[in-house]
C-alpha cells in the first residue's frame, strides 16, 4: 500500500467510525479495499504504529481508543493526564509530528504513523530534566 493509500485508508477508517457516510461505498476515497463490516455489538480492532518519545511502538487497539488512553493505558506513560474531558484544560497535551495537540481529542488511529512526544520524552538522554520539567518539579506542579 502506498503512503497516499495508507493515509486514505486511515481517513476511511475514521470516517466510517464516526458514521460520516451511510455506507463505505458512499465514501469518496477511491482505490481502498473494503473494510470488514462492524456488526452490531462488536468492536473492530486496529493496529496502530507510531513513534513515541523516540521509540517505535505498535499495538492493536479498539478503533474508538483515544490517543490519551493509548499513551496512558497501553504505553503506561502517565505524565499525560485526562483532566476535563473537553479538551480545554491542556492536561493531555502532547506533540504530534511537531504540532501541539490535545490527546483527549483525537483517536489513536489518527496518530498512526506519526511521531508523538509526551512530557516524559522531553528529558535529556542522560536523565537531566528539561527546563519545563524542572520548573514543574520546583513548583510542585501536578500535570
Amino acid at each position: 500500500m502506498t503512503a497516499r493509500h495508507s493515509e486514505e485508508h486511515k481517513l476511511l477508517r475514521i470516517s466510517a467510525y464516526f458514521g460520516l457516510y451511510s455506507s463505505l461505498s458512499d465514501c469518496p476515497v477511491l482505490a481502498i479495499e473494503q473494510l470488514p463490516s462492524n456488526t452490531k455489538g462488536t468492536r473492530m480492532a486496529v493496529m496502530v504504529s507510531m513513534q513515541v518519545n523516540g521509540k517505535v511502538v505498535s499495538h492493536e487497539v479498539e478503533e474508538r481508543t483515544l490517543l490519551v488512553s493509548f499513551i496512558r493505558d497501553v504505553l503506561r506513560l502517565t505524565g499525560t493526564h485526562i483532566g476535563c474531558d473537553t479538551a480545554q484544560c491542556g492536561a493531555c497535551t502532547v506533540h504530534l509530528d511537531g504540532r501541539v495537540v490535545k490527546s483527549c481529542n483525537i483517536l489513536a488511529m489518527q496518530a498512526d504513523g506519526g511521531a508523538v512526544t509526551t512530557i516524559e520524552g522531553v528529558a535529556a538522554a542522560d536523565g537531566t530534566l528539561h527546563p519545563m520539567q524542572e520548573d514543574f518539579r520546583q513548583q510542585h506542579v501536578l500535570k
